[in-house]
């Protein structure tokens, strides 16, 4: 090969639009399908959280009978109108 036949051989090198756009459509299947499973996580983790807390509240309900002779706790002035 000639030096300016290898010049133009290497400007030509690179990728052609069909090659990316089937990449691009490759990586917007790809986050399609995982991005939905990622959210559904955040959610169980919220609904895993919720649970706990409910689970310790009880168990400082029954200690708190427990201690006072099984009467619940007086109701909170904080919440009047409730």
């Amino acid at each position: 090969m000639n030096p300016l036949h290898r010049l133009q051989h290497a400007a030509q090198r690179g990728f052609t639009l069909i090659e990316l756009m089937v990449v691009l459509v490759i990586i917007g299947v790809l986050a399609a399908l995982i991005v939905p499973n990622v959210l559904d996580r955040a959610d169980d983790a919220r609904v895993t959280a919720a649970k706990t807390d409910i689970a310790n509240l009880s168990q400082a309900l029954k200690l708190y009978k427990l201690d006072n002779q099984h009467a619940s706790p007086p109701p909170s002035k904080a919440c009047k109108h409730w």
